[in-house]
């Protein structure tokens, strides 16, 4: 009803004797906006709002008509007209904006359009700009029906868009660009602003296929052919099981996450919500620090398989808890593996990936006992997270997460950023230090009282070098705002080459050889941090 009045009011506007300058144009204009509006106002509430936008307008100019018959001034009209010519390029661009929600794929051409500030919301707030100056130039009233005509309105889609780029902005501190394209292939985000935004359950249907076939495809693109594959596992992991294979004649490791017990849907979805994950680890290759991730194999429909980096010494779990071969770890060595670790945590930041599981069961050994990082980033998918925790549930044990290594905030109300798997790092260097496990034998309820509740820590032994006291201290700090970044930590505890001394990790064969100054280090007295 409203568009249709509006209609009614710019006819008389192109139709009757007008006195505001250009008028003409900007009336062609506003019906080119109501045009699309009404081709279109049912996919989401960003198009009514623009759609009101332009009605007000419509009204606010019949009413400026019918109070300029006084208005004589030559160098006003020229101001007038210059204003007008500002309000018809301003109404064609929010046509063009409003235009962009038609077409396949137009959701996610939106995220992009955000990123680069082409904003409805923008505009919207620019026409009315231009509309007070037309009403200062003509000496009309602000009385409240006028103040409602120049109200802003609110853009939904716009809104919760802007809001996730925002956030990942801030927890990725990436580029507003590069978090547009993630978030324009994330199913859940889509879910999330959809449902803020009223988008048409026809779009959002044709938006997750999209979306979907898009990551089979990226999906396909890394997959590998094995030149063999181990029948028997030598390793298992959580509910995974991993099978030593060659691929280009290389020795690789294969690991296989079980899908038996989901239905061909499920899988595609489950493999679909893996491929961005999939594809930014296979890039994450140039540091000495993290396990290379060569692609994706399908040995078996029941499996999905992940063809990785060989390391034969396996985890450093594995290392801690083989007091027979090891019964002593020299502070050296914990040292070497805490920086390490570390390191490898920072070259994941730096290209905007987290951890989100990082134990020492997701560190393994290279020669010389330097540590990769492994398992990276496909905790990122909630369809991977959701499948495994269901399977380890299944079988009567904890989730693959770990309770343990989880940061207060995650347990408790389940918010995630760089500062949780630097509570989880915290951890891992317990875990060296002590070569336990981290709340061993107890319950989430029960670690949730202890870290969440009452900020209690486990208990760290007796002597401790003064460098580990403080990392670990500072690191499982209650607040996340009083813990360091990585990169933070790099500096200010490792702050010298792994090797040279130099300011850098420097190259590979720079980490290979431990080269602290001396073996002796300073120690104390510790109890258990409540």
């Amino acid at each position: 009803a409203a568009r249709a009045n509006a209609r009614v009011m710019v006819n008389a506007l192109l139709t009757g004797a007008s006195m505001l300058p250009g008028i003409f144009n900007v009336s062609w204009a506003i019906l080119a906006v109501l045009d699309e509006v009404d081709s279109m106002n049912a996919k989401a509430q960003d198009i009514v709002a623009a759609g009101q936008r332009v009605c007000d307008t419509a009204e606010f100019l019949t009413i400026l008509n019918e109070n300029a018959a006084g208005f004589k001034s030559d160098n006003a009209k020229v101001l007038v007209e210059r204003y007008m010519d500002q309000l018809e390029s301003l109404l064609k661009r929010f046509q063009d904006g409003v235009a962009s929600f038609k077409g396949k794929g137009w959701l996610s051409r939106k995220w992009h359009n955000l990123a680069h500030n082409a904003l409805l919301q923008k505009l919207d707030r620019d026409i009315i700009e231009v509309l007070e100056k037309l009403r200062q130039a003509y000496h009309l009233a602000m009385d409240r029906h006028v103040t409602e005509l120049l109200s802003k309105k609110t853009y939904n889609l716009e809104a919760a868009m802007q809001q996730q780029i925002q956030l990942l902005v801030s927890k990725q501190h990436v580029t507003p660009e590069a978090a547009a394209e993630q978030l324009a292939n994330d199913e859940n985000v889509l879910t999330v602003v959809a449902s803020r935004a009223g988008v048409a359950e026809s779009d959002v249907s044709a938006e997750r296929l999209r979306i979907r076939e898009d990551k089979l495809k990226l999906l396909k693109a890394h997959e590998l052919t094995l030149d063999s594959i181990e029948k028997e596992p030598f390793a298992r992991g959580g509910q995974a099981q991993v099978h030593k294979g060659t691929f280009t004649d290389k020795v690789v490791a294969v690991k296989l996450v079980p899908l038996r017990s989901l239905s061909d849907q499920e899988i595609e979805r489950l493999k679909s919500s893996l491929a961005t994950e999939v594809a930014i680890c296979t890039k994450l290759s140039r540091s000495p620090f993290i396990v290379q991730v060569y692609g994706v194999v399908n040995v078996d429909r029941n499996f999905f398989g992940m063809v990785m980096e060989y390391m034969h010494r396996g985890s450093l779990r594995t290392r801690l808890d083989d007091i027979g071969n090891y019964p002593t770890i020299s502070e050296k060595q914990r040292l070497w593996w805490c920086r390490q670790i570390a390191a490898g945590i920072q070259f994941l930041y730096t290209n905007g990936v987290s951890h989100r599981d990082l134990k020492s069961s997701n560190v393994l050994l290279a020669s010389r006992d330097s540590c990769k990082i492994t398992d990276f980033g496909l905790a990122r998918s909630e369809e991977f997270r959701t499948h495994t925790t269901q399977l380890t549930m299944r079988s009567g044990g904890v989730p693959a997460g770990t309770y343990g290594f989880m940061a207060p905030e995650l347990l408790q109300n389940n918010e995630f950023t760089e500062k949780s798997d630097v509570y989880s790092y915290a951890m891992v260097c317990f875990e060296i230090v002590t070569r336990e496990r981290p709340w061993r034998g107890l319950s989430l309820p029960q670690i949730m009282k202890y870290v969440a509740d009452e900020g209690k820590r486990p208990e760290l032994p007796l002597h401790v070098s003064a460098i580990l006291i403080s990392l670990i201290e500072i690191c499982w700090k209650q607040d996340p705002n009083d813990r360091p970044t990585f990169a933070s930590i790099n500096q200010n505890f490792f702050p010298r080459s792994l090797s040279s001394g130099s300011s850098s990790f420097g190259s590979i064969s720079d980490v290979d050889t431990p080269s602290f100054d001396n073996d002796s280090t300073s120690s104390m007295t510790r109890r258990s941090t409540t």
